[in-house]
């Protein structure tokens, strides 16, 4: 069987073979996971790239590593090394080896202790790159949750303690980091009586010194300095004032400009270093400090504290777990803030092709700062998350459509209509509109619902119990709905369904949701049915009847219309037949041509999260990227990822060439690979106008807008956009209107 891959942009041969072969959707086999922000955070170890003012973490889930830059707007960008790479660990230590531009790792734990050493180039030929360190004297015992720092006015790795395979560890070591020749292990003996044995003090260096604070196991409270140099030496400290709280999770930074330890979780305190040490009580302003327990790094450029990832409790089982949200302290204002969007649930994300941006907006999280108005845009060109906020704005995201024909993000609520416009300079205005309808109070709360481009309306089904009703609402001035009166038989009632709206067949598509209340586990009353809902007739249609394999019922799955793959895409949702439910990670496929499932292996691990992400795609890329959301120890996430569709692609030749009445003809060819020649006809003399849009309903290219003849007129499309953009491979309609109507065709375009 011949599969087209149009990513291969040379094998024009090979796609003609597969169009011409085939004629019908083949099936989809594969899909990729692609992580944008690190899946296991708290699994490595930040430190400070001083050569670029930017946080390193090493991510000890897949070895590879992440880069946050310490400009607005930031974003994580991912290090993917080459060659090989040193076995995934946890409670490695970690340092920024300034002198050789590279990242350091020493030990940590995987299937049993590590004393190995690795390092990670960023700069020079091959790389990035990592390298196992082979070296010289006899390695300190494998040990894991050391403490560790860059001794740079020495060129030297300073590691101290840990657990070790007999408890806990107070020795220390120090391992040369030459730019060329063999590494060194030595033994240190500094003089003085060292701190007691301990894992994961807070720590912190000022370049010349390691300072400690706490630690466990036995959850220690003292504070002690290292000084390095020719005669290194331990030496404890005795602070005035109150000490930070017992805690184990902890952390620290020090701030060169007045010589002090800023200590974080529990209770945030300043130990200042000049004169008599003394601990100070520290109040901060904004949230987002929720992160502070985990290797926060300081930035004296601008003399910003930036954290990723911390550990909290989870409310179902107690039990520890990551969150990676990023948190920034400006030490000279005392206010947190977010500069990426934190962990939360209850969100909505739509991608605004015209900006090449995907669109975040409310949501709730257990250190969200976002108030009303606040939204955020992901940019996958260049990775960066930025923050707006947009005057009023409605009280719930549930509902949230992108309309490319109107440039506005809507939000539909059963008597209120929200519209942002995105043109524009600022960050928008939200402007309401009552919505009209002799029964429009009656229309389902929390429905199941999908925008209609063509269409210009919102379909919306069911979401509440014993509700099965569907409602159209159109986007008339006032905005207005209307009952669809159905013809047969409907599907059960239901909320939290996934629904998509099927272009190609002008049909709503909704796939399981709940049926009923919560009712305790173990008395799941998840669907896993699919339904097309004809909106013109009201005729519903079971989908993929009874046919294996289909997913696993679940509510609160994420959904996208592939409209090249000509299916629906689905992942993740929550299944409530355990005593805490199982929270689903998988994609499914719902083929539109054929009603069959297909369950896509992505690869890669793949998101925690798998109940209440978004998921919004990016069609130039054929990428849907998925946002948070909550995972199986009931905490909310903010991973990123993204969902590459563009391994195998199915091209249903007949459905694209099917001819639709109207004015205006089947464009030739389709597929397209270059140019499209495109006809219409009109019976009468007047003004037509012709358009491009894209499958979120934008408008591509105004093709023609102006008076026309009586009979046959043509026009060509050279695939660029009204800027003169070559437009990205994937389906696009032409819609033509005029005094005599409104008609409109399909186009495949592959380049």
């Amino acid at each position: 069987m011949i599969r087209c891959r149009p990513g291969i942009r040379q094998l024009t041969v090979v796609l003609l073979t597969c169009l011409v072969s085939e004629g019908h959707a083949a099936p989809l086999l594969a899909a990729a996971w692609t992580p944008l922000s690190p899946p296991k955070p708290c699994q490595g170890g930040n430190c400070y790239d001083s050569m670029r003012d930017r946080m390193l973490l090493y991510d000890g889930s897949d070895n590879g590593a992440w880069a946050l830059p310490f400009t607005l707007p930031t974003g994580w960008q991912r290090i993917a090394p080459a060659g090989q790479s040193p076995p995934p660990r946890t409670g490695a230590a970690v340092i920024y080896d300034a002198g050789n531009d590279r990242i350091v790792i020493f030990g940590g734990y995987a299937a049993g202790l590590l004393n190995d050493a690795w390092a990670l180039t960023l700069s020079g030929p091959g790389s990035p790159a990592w390298t196992r360190l082979e070296p010289d004297g006899t390695p300190p015992a494998a040990r894991q949750y050391a403490s560790a720092m860059c001794d740079a006015a020495g060129g030297r790795m300073v590691v101290f303690g840990g657990s070790g395979a007999h408890g806990l560890l107070n020795d220390t070591w120090v391992l040369t980091l030459p730019a060329s020749g063999t590494p060194t292990w030595t033994q240190l003996a500094p003089a003085g009586v060292p701190p007691a044995p301990r894992y994961s003090p807070a720590t912190a260096s000022d370049g010349t010194s390691l300072f400690l604070h706490g630690g466990g196991d036995a959850v220690y409270t003292d504070t002690w300095k290292l000084s390095l140099g020719a005669s290194p030496a331990w030496t404890q400290i005795f602070p005035s004032g109150t000490p930070p709280a017992e805690i184990y999770v902890q952390a620290m930074v020090y701030d060169p400009s007045d010589t002090s330890l800023i200590y974080f979780a529990g209770t945030n305190r300043r130990l200042s270093l000049n004169g008599s040490p003394e601990w100070h009580a520290l109040e901060f302003s904004g949230t987002g400090g929720g992160t502070f327990n985990f290797d926060p790094v300081l930035s004296p450029l601008t003399r910003t504290v930036w954290a990723a990832a911390g550990l909290t409790i989870s409310p179902c089982n107690s039990a520890g777990t990551c969150i990676g949200n990023v948190s920034r302290l400006d030490l000279a204002t005392g206010h947190y803030s977010n500069p990426i969007p934190d962990a939360r649930s209850g969100h909505a994300a739509v991608f605004d092709g015209r900006r090449d941006r995907m669109l975040l907006f409310g949501g709730a999280g257990m250190f969200s700062e976002d108030s009303a108005g606040v939204y955020w845009a992901y940019s996958p060109g260049t990775a960066t998350w930025s923050r707006h906020r947009a005057a009023g704005g409605p009280p719930s995201f549930h509902g949230c459509f992108m309309d490319g024909a109107g440039d506005r993000v809507l939000v539909v609520s059963r008597d209120v209509l929200w519209s942002l416009p995105l043109s524009g300079t600022g960050d928008g205005v939200w402007s309401a509109q009552a919505t009209m309808g002799a029964e429009a109070g009656t229309a389902a709360g929390f429905f199941n619902a999908a925008f209609d481009p063509a269409g210009r309306r919102v379909l919306a089904f069911s979401g509440e119990v014993g509700n099965t009703d569907t409602w159209a609402l159109g986007l008339s001035d006032p905005p207005a709905w209307s009952l669809i009166n159905p013809a047969d038989s409907v599907p059960q009632a239901r909320w939290a369904a996934s629904t998509i709206f099927d272009l190609r067949r002008n049909r709503l598509v909704v796939f399981g949701g709940r049926y009923s209340t919560y009712g305790g586990w173990g008395s799941s009353s998840e669907l896993n049915d699919a339904w097309g809902l004809d909106p013109a007739t009201g005729r519903w249609t079971r989908l993929a009847n009874n046919l294996e394999p289909r997913p696993l019922a679940r509510e609160g799955a994420a959904a996208v219309y592939d409209s090249l793959g000509d299916r629906m895409v689905v992942f993740g949702g929550f299944n409530n037949i355990t005593q805490f439910g199982i929270y689903l990670g998988d994609v499914w496929a719902l083929n539109l041509g054929a009603a069959s499932w297909q369950k896509l292996e992505a690869g890669y691990s793949g998101p925690t999260q798998g109940r209440g992400s978004t998921m919004a795609l990016d069609g130039q890329r054929r990428r849907a990227i998925i946002f948070g959301g909550t995972d199986d120890y009931c905490v909310a996430q903010n991973e990123l990822w993204g969902l590459d569709l563009a391994l195998e692609i199915p091209i249903d030749v007949e459905a694209v060439r099917r001819i639709a009445p109207g004015g205006l003809e089947p464009p030739g060819p389709n597929p397209s690979f270059g140019i499209s020649s495109i006809a219409f006809t009109l019976a009468r003399p007047g003004r037509a106008r012709l358009l491009v849009l894209d499958v979120s309903g934008a408008i591509v290219r105004v093709l023609h807008d102006g008076p026309s003849p009586s009979g046959r007129s043509g026009v060509e499309w050279d695939g660029r956009d009204g800027n003169g953009r070559v437009t990205p491979s994937g389906a696009y309609f032409l819609r033509l209107e005029s005094g005599e109507g409104v008609s409109s065709r399909r186009l495949m375009r592959i380049r």
